[in-house]
């Protein structure tokens, strides 16, 4: 057990560019690299200097939460103090204390300056590999406006911003030592510690919002992790108030009370029974072998290295689904599962070979495991459409196609269609019924008629192409808060 780390996690040292001091911003394209908000404090970790907050964006509304709370007076956070640390040792109080602080301090510096939850409402952003990568991370292309001011050169230059940015920018490269997982063991040593019950559960929270965030990227739960880390900090450990707002010219921030904290009685927060009962899935099939609501059992020879899950809204009902890809097995063995989660419990949406393609209007395409027929580069399919009234997919149909270039002839016998290829591009498409039973009787069509079939499912949809999967591991399956069966 690490008792004597005393450091907090880059997660929550967020958009510092470590060994040069420097703190950077990111955009799409190119990003200037200002000047540095942070000092060194004692104990070797970077401190902030509180500064004026001036963003009145959406971002401010999202977390800006807390007009209905009463702060609790200092005669209140004392005594809760003394309360919930009663029994604890004073080293580990002190370490409690300084860690809470400087993590709150980082994130609040990053959502006043820097527009941190305005950057993670973004499932793609490089700043989420935060949370889910170790060692050096690109979090985009960054030059020096001191020494590179790019208005001044585009116009003396007469350059696109796309060319200043081929000649003047780098790759902001930062190293990132910690990951979520990391931030939660530590968290969790902390709280072995801990002799009272809700403080437990105040820490806990921190743990499960960690968790959340890694797991779905969704900007919400690093919104809430930062409230119960500045309630902690300024309403607990210290007393914001005056250990800090004589110190800042803005004391609107420090006085700021989201009313978060189990010890002074709000609900904490803990992982959704649903996210638990998918938890519940993954550890049936990584421990034994076997995957629920369904009569398929994992092979002896199943690699987990190659599998992975995910939580994504992918039918458009407004809650998560959990995916299962389980792509370590022999072809035959190959499958993805999709389960949803309603008032009885889990339940199988729909069972394919994972090769799915999502769309945003509740359509999967979902590839044949096998292309060996006449369909040449064409690899066929069948579609799927999510029912709400079931909440299950429904098979609509299929395609597959006949390249004149594998075959002129059948296996019939009969000649390639040409007076059906009106486009003449030597392939006809066979639309498969949602009842197709395996023969190919049906007259084929050409380019023109299959598109037009495919596009009465698709009706103009986007792929959903930012499902972030994860590893069926251990510490990944533990991020959902189910238990691991003995």
């Amino acid at each position: 057990m690490k008792y004597f780390r005393k450091y907090v996690l880059s997660i929550l040292l967020c958009f510092i560019l470590t060994g040069c001091g420097q703190q950077a911003g990111f955009s799409e394209s190119v990003s200037a690299v200002p000047e540095s908000n942070f000092t060194e404090s004692q104990t070797g970790v970077p401190e902030t200097v509180m500064q004026q907050q001036t963003d009145t964006d959406a971002e401010t509304a999202e977390i800006k939460s807390a007009s209905d709370n009463v702060r609790p007076s200092k005669e209140e956070v004392l005594a809760m103090r003394e309360k919930t640390l009663d029994g604890m040792p004073e080293t580990e109080i002190s370490r409690l204390r300084e860690n809470i602080k400087v993590a709150n301090l980082q994130m609040e510096s990053a959502y006043l300056n820097d527009n941190l939850f305005k950057k993670l409402s973004d499932k793609e952003s490089p700043y989420w590999q935060y949370f889910d990568c170790k060692g050096d991370i690109q979090l985009g292309w960054w030059y020096h406006q001191s020494i590179y001011p790019k208005d001044v050169i585009m116009k003396a230059e007469n350059i696109t911003e796309e060319e200043f940015a081929e000649t003047y920018t780098e790759p902001g490269i930062v190293t990132n030592n910690f990951d979520a997982a990391d931030f939660i063991d530590l968290i969790s040593e902390m709280k072995s510690f801990v002799k009272n019950e809700a403080l437990a559960a105040d820490l806990q929270q921190l743990m499960d919002l960690t968790r959340m965030a890694q797991t779905t990227h969704e900007m919400q739960y690093a919104n809430e992790l930062y409230k119960v880390l500045h309630d902690l900090d300024y309403f607990l450990l210290r007393y914001g108030i005056e250990d800090v707002g004589q110190y800042t010219a803005d004391a609107g921030t420090v006085g700021t009370y989201y009313g978060v904290l189990a010890v002074y009685g709000a609900e904490p927060f803990s992982a959704e029974e649903q996210t638990k009962a998918f938890g519940k899935i993954l550890w049936d099939a990584y421990c034994f072998g076997k995957i629920e609501g369904t009569d398929h059992g994992v092979p002896d020879t199943y690699g987990q290295e190659s599998t992975y899950f995910a939580l994504y809204d992918v039918d458009g009902d407004g809650q998560e689904e959990l995916l299962l890809n389980w792509t370590g097995a022999s072809m035959a063995d190959t499958v993805e599962y999709i389960w949803g989660y309603g008032d009885n419990g889990t339940h199988v949406e729909l069972c394919e070979f994972p090769a799915l393609t999502c769309y945003d209007n509740g359509v999967i395409e979902a590839e044949w495991s096998h292309n060996q027929g006449l369909a040449g580069e064409f690899w066929p399919y069948f579609l799927y459409r999510y029912n709400a009234e079931t909440d299950q997919y429904e098979l609509c149909g299929g395609a597959d196609a006949w390249d004149k270039s594998v075959a002129k002839t059948n296996e019939q016998g009969e000649d390639f269609p040409d007076d059906i290829d009106a486009d003449q591009d030597g392939i006809v498409y066979y639309l498969l019924p949602a009842d197709w039973d395996g023969n190919y009787d049906m007259k084929p069509v050409d380019g023109a008629k299959y598109r037009t079939w495919r596009e009465s499912f698709l009706e103009g949809a986007s792929k959903l192409d930012d499902i972030w999967f994860w590893d069926l591991k251990e510490e990944n399956i533990a991020i959902l808060g189910a238990e691991k069966p003995d």
